[in-house]
């Protein structure tokens, strides 16, 4: 693994985000499940600090998804960033998941300190378009640079693995092309945390 110093990391930002050797693009990101309420609340202002620190800092690649604090995350880094486009910044984000309403509901079994909303997972056509047109929305933009499939896999699905997979390489990559096709995104792939999966989608589907 490369060891990336301070000075790179600040570097890197004056130069538009990349580091020397990451065939341009970010080495270092900011994730954004945290400010979303992973495991503990974390306050707006507690939320806008993190961000601008990272910004401050030299750090222009940031990740986030519905997923995180059921929009809570990506509404926050919209704000935060608001001011930055056009300064080199890289935002990522993701589908495979829709986010539903519970009236008066309690944070759910996610790990996210958020209440009044549950994430249900959907890799339909529909669900990849619906999905991504309301982070455009909470995030504050037009398109994002990178578009991630997310939480695709055997260890995530079990037993419905091989249904969930037919219907991610049949449904929601081909729409993820489409939107990037269109100019909604620069480049597709996968936010996955396991290995096996990424190797049997990239032998049918192109990713970047």
């Amino acid at each position: 693994m490369a060891v990336v110093s301070g000075r790179q990391v600040r570097e890197a930002g004056r130069a538009g985000g990349t580091v020397p050797g990451a065939a341009g693009a970010p080495r270092l990101g900011f994730g954004g499940a945290p400010i979303g309420n992973l495991y503990a609340e974390v306050s707006e202002e507690d939320a806008r600090a993190a961000i601008e620190a990272a910004w401050a800092a030299g750090i222009r690649h940031f990740d986030t998804a519905p997923f995180y604090g059921y929009g809570l995350s990506e509404r926050r880094l919209g704000r935060a960033l608001a001011g930055h486009a056009g300064q080199g910044l890289v935002l990522s984000t993701k589908v495979g998941r829709r986010i539903e309403e519970v009236r008066g509901g309690p944070p759910g079994g996610d790990g996210f300190a958020v209440g009044g909303h549950r994430a249900v997972f959907d890799y339909s056509r529909d669900g990849v378009l619906r999905s991504f047109e309301a982070s455009l929305q909470r995030l504050g933009v037009d398109r994002v640079d990178t578009l991630l499939l997310h939480d695709v896999g055997e260890l995530t699905h079990g037993p419905r693995h091989a249904d969930v997979l037919r219907q991610a390489l049949d449904e929601a990559l081909p729409a993820m092309a489409g939107l990037k096709a269109v100019g909604a995104c620069a480049a597709i792939g996968l936010g996955v945390n396991e290995e096996a999966v990424c190797v049997e989608v990239m032998a049918p589907f192109p990713l970047d």
